[in-house]
């Protein structure tokens, strides 16, 4: 049972059973519910009978036809009885002890001016309904303290459970679940302390891979510089023409390292939440009209074919930055320039889709993005097979995201197996 439900019965047990049963009680000792339990309600015989009567005889008469459970007494105007059937009362008198059993009382007035009083009640089982009324109570009760006891050690052990995975999160055990069986709200607790701890480890290993590719990618220059310049030193070069090649390896080397720690600082930059300015809405389309004839003027140069796909409206505006918006579609343009066939042209289009917009590139592969590959390729220093033939960084398509990420967006990168072309995309929202 959810523990929600559990609080819902225990908070309704409480005041609704007390109530019902206290209403049942009051019910059971009023006159009318009594005279329905002996059958005298709705008696119209008995009823004419008594309105009709002229002496008191017929009264005692009429005592007789109640029900053998019934006692009555027939009091005079003095407060004497003349009459009784059924159990005997100890020190009854009229209006006091009897009141404790009424069933049915009828001041009855014969037609010489005598008044008599007709009263008629029970000791038999009267005591019987609230009885069982409180002995129901009670078991409810009992059910109520057993539920609480339960609910209260459920609660104690679902949050030990959790103080102990909390604990062993801050002492850096990202390998051991949350685990707390059941169906009540602590479990769904649990369950986001283990995404939770599952988004930590991932950052973890994420972090890990980006410094491990960090030392890989400034390891491989800075050795190649040490090389050559232990050479020189150990007059390994003994020539002229031999000493200029060996420096110029070194300079071109430490033009690559330069180049691979700027990268690095501009995508640490990236991911610092506080550098990042406050975003200026505008218009779109005549941006990307820039950028389609700068990349056209490039595409000639370059000797590839590029085309341009723009079929969203011109009075669009949204929020970027339009000088890293520039560096996010340069890069995935090279991207798909990379490893496109040559022979085919690569597609920047800008369309509208289920997000909003879509806007980014598309070729005609040399090989598809597989699964693993579309999945973690925009991770830091994370290489495709046909990645790793080059001299990339690794933090190109990282940077892309970061970019993405600070304007609030989302960038996917597929393949469509059945028309051989590759999808760079870059999701951006439209308000509505």
């Amino acid at each position: 049972m959810k523990l929600k439900n559990r609080f819902v019965i225990i908070i309704l047990g409480a005041f609704v059973v007390p109530v019902l049963v206290s209403s049942l009680v009051v019910l059971f000792y009023s006159p009318s519910f009594l005279q329905y339990r002996f059958g005298i309600t709705g008696n119209k015989a008995l009823v004419q009978e008594i309105e009709s009567v002229q002496s008191l005889d017929e009264i005692v008469a009429i005592a007789q036809q109640f029900p053998e459970e019934i006692f009555c007494y027939v009091f005079n105007a003095d407060g004497d009885i003349v009459y009784h059937k059924g159990s005997v009362l100890n020190n009854v008198s009229l209006g006091k002890t009897i009141r404790k059993h009424l069933v049915f009382s009828k001041n009855i007035e014969l037609p010489d001016g005598y008044l008599y009083s007709l009263m008629a009640g029970t000791d038999n089982n009267i005591f019987f309904m609230p009885f069982t009324g409180f002995v129901i109570m009670g078991s409810f009760i009992l059910f109520l303290t057993i539920l609480s006891s339960l609910t209260i050690r459920t609660i104690n052990n679902s949050i030990n459970q959790l103080e102990k995975g909390t604990r062993r999160i801050a002492q850096g055990d990202l390998e051991t679940p949350i685990v707390i069986k059941g169906d009540d709200t602590f479990v769904s607790l649990a369950n986001s302390f283990d995404l939770m701890r599952l988004k930590v480890k991932e950052e973890q290993d994420r972090q890990m891979r980006f410094f491990m590719g960090v030392s890989h990618d400034l390891k491989t220059p800075l050795a190649s510089i040490t090389g050559y310049s232990e050479a020189l030193l150990d007059g390994l070069a003994t020539d002229t023409k031999t000493q200029e090649k060996y420096v110029h390896i070194i300079h071109a080397k430490g033009k690559l390292l330069e180049q691979r720690i700027s990268h690095l600082i501009g995508y640490i930059k990236l991911s610092n939440m506080a550098f990042r300015d406050e975003l200026v809405e505008r218009p779109l389309v005549p941006y990307l009209r820039d950028f389609v004839i700068l990349q056209q003027d490039e595409a000639n140069l370059q000797n590839y074919a590029f085309t341009a796909d723009l079929a969203i409206d011109e009075a669009i505006r949204v929020a970027y930055d339009p000088d890293l918006l520039s560096r996010a579609m340069e890069n995935l343009l090279q991207n798909s320039i990379r490893y496109g066939l040559p022979s085919k042209p690569v597609t920047m289009f800008c369309r509208y889709c289920d997000v909003g917009i879509c806007l980014g590139f598309s070729n005609y592969y040399l090989q598809p993005l597989s699964p693993s590959l579309s999945e973690h390729m925009f991770e830091p220093f994370y290489r495709g097979d046909q990645a790793r033939k080059g001299e990339g960084t690794g933090l190109g398509l990282a940077s892309v995201k970061s970019i993405v990420d600070s304007h609030g967006w989302k960038v996917k990168g597929y393949s469509l197996l059945n028309e051989g072309k590759t999808i760079f995309e870059i999701l951006i929202p439209l308000e509505k």
